[in-house]
């Protein structure tokens, strides 16, 4: 159904940023407009601001609901046959069902037996209605641009800043800035047009952003076009769940500026059963394509996929999680199912490490508990004190050569665990990496106290007080310390910053979709 999307246009962004004295113009010129449908969906102003996550959103529904009538609050639903107030419990926004309670219960018992049942039947099934509409090219202008930003972006994330080319760095910026700012006035533009030319061309565009990763042309197409958030492909998929299937995280947490009306692009499901979990659940070609770029390594591959689920997890109703799809299988059993490679792979990967950091600290305990009971000078035959206790050089070695010990059987220890882990997928997640963490943490320390006990007795039996022995011998000591943190330490980093990080999930703007 075509609408005056023009002309509604303005009062449905001001219904989402709770700008209460622009809508305020609106309806004094056009009283009707606070019971009338503006967007697709046929949501009402009242509607939409219930939803939103704007800070003004309490206020602008209290002013609204004084310019309604009790009728409007049962009467006026969407294309689903829901109310407002029914958006109000939905989304848990228990100030505005309140104030649409308190304006409602003037009606008669029969209206509200049947909004009972209707809000009933919304629980109990979720329907899904997707867009039908034929894909033609986008128009050159507007798809040459999404392909330039496209462009960049891979170019920003490529960026080595080993030499300070400040100036080429610049001029790539202000290219983005300028490609941002083009694709802005074009989306303001494309969405005056009718809502079977807005479809034609934001549809595509939304899919290939949302495909490629890139939330700054999901954003803009969004905040000009407010109900492009529900345009949907022929398989029933949202941006959202493109996110998903694509494994990009940065436009996926653009559900984060949409308040509690993100949890729908969620749990809605498609023909076949299948809703956001039992997609995140799902490991083929193009998720592994994107995780593999992403995640180096079989475990943080695993991990990340842990997170994703995780993630998903949040915004799922708890019936949900046991939703079965068309192949009779819930979202664990798909993930399960799906992932048994990655974990045997993951698995071996783990064991094969621990079983060599295990050997080399073996053998690190060994030299340095047989350096501590072997005592360099000698010891003096009436009281068994070491002859060069008093030396300074022999206190280091004393105390780092004990370091070196209770590291290394502490780093034994926990590739021990390793090796005796049951390798659930949740393992993956925290306890895996965690131990794998420390077992590599106390192995370099275990190497680099070994060096400096084993470099405090060269000094002590060949230096004779000579100062430039400590030359050659850090600078040899040096070498094995250097050697593993070179090799270690890029695996060591990602991991501490992929377990205890602060993650790649959360809210990366204040600006409100919806």
């Amino acid at each position: 159904m075509e609408y005056r999307q023009g002309h509604y246009l303005a009062l449905q962004k001001a219904a989402i940023n709770g700008d209460w004295d622009k809508a305020r113009e609106i309806i004094e010129l056009e009283p009707d407009a606070v019971r009338t449908h503006i967007t697709p969906t046929l949501q009402t102003a009242l509607a939409i601001a219930i939803s939103s996550g704007s800070a003004g959103r309490n206020r602008f529904v209290r002013e609204l609901l004084e310019k309604m009538t009790p009728q409007d609050l049962v009467v006026v639903v969407d294309n689903y046959g829901r109310t407002a107030l029914f958006e109000a419990v939905w989304i848990d926004n228990m100030e505005g069902a309140k104030m649409n309670k308190q304006v409602a219960l003037r009606q008669s018992a029969r209206l509200w037996l049947r909004t009972f049942f209707s809000v009933a039947r919304e629980v109990c099934v979720v329907l899904i209605e997707s867009y039908c509409a034929v894909r033609q090219r986008l128009p050159f202008m507007i798809w040459e641009v999404t392909e330039k930003l496209v462009h960049y972006c891979l170019l920003k994330k490529k960026m080595i800043f080993t030499v300070p080319h400040v100036k080429r760095i610049r001029e790539k910026k202000e290219r983005q800035h300028n490609a941002l700012e083009l694709v802005k006035f074009l989306c303001m533009e494309v969405a005056k047009l009718d809502l079977s030319k807005v479809e034609r061309i934001f549809k595509p565009a939304l899919r290939n952003a949302a495909r490629v990763g890139i939330p700054e042309i999901v954003e803009e197409i969004v905040l000009s076009y407010p109900s492009a958030l529900f345009f949907m492909d022929l398989g029933g998929l949202d941006i959202f769940k493109y996110a998903i299937l694509y494994r990009r995280e940065r436009v996926f947490n653009l559900i984060y500026q949409t308040d509690h009306a993100g949890k729908r692009f969620i749990f809605a499901e498609d023909f076949s059963l299948i809703n956001g979990l039992h997609l995140v659940a799902r490991l083929r070609h193009e998720q592994q394509i994107n995780l593999k770029a992403s995640a180096a390594g079989a475990v943080l591959q695993m991990q990340r996929e842990v997170q994703w689920f995780k993630e998903v997890e949040k915004f799922t109703l708890p019936g949900a999680k046991e939703r079965r799809n068309s192949d009779g299988m819930t979202p664990a059993e798909v993930f399960s199912d799906t992932h048994q490679d990655l974990v045997k792979e993951g698995e071996r990967w783990m064991k094969d490490t621990a079983t060599s950091c295990t050997i080399v600290s073996a053998l690190i305990a060994t030299m340095v508990f047989a350096a501590a009971i072997t005592v360099p000078g000698g010891n003096d035959g009436k009281n068994g004190i070491p002859l060069l206790s008093k030396r300074k050089a022999f206190v280091i070695f004393g105390i780092f050569d004990a370091m070196a010990l209770f590291s290394s059987i502490t780093s034994v220890l926990t590739f021990l665990l390793i090796l005796t882990s049951r390798y659930a997928e949740e393992d993956f997640l925290y306890t895996l990496p965690k131990r794998l963490i420390t077992g590599l943490i106390t192995l370099f320390v275990s190497i680099l106290s070994t060096m400096v006990a084993f470099g405090a007795i060269l000094y002590l039996v060949f230096g004779d007080n000579k100062a430039w022995i400590l030359v050659p011998v850090v600078a040899l000591a040096s070498v094995p310390v250097t050697l593993f943190g070179a090799l270690q330490f890029p695996l060591l980093v990602a991991m501490i910053k992929s377990t205890y990080g602060r993650g790649i999930f959360g809210k990366q703007s204040d600006r409100v979709l919806r």
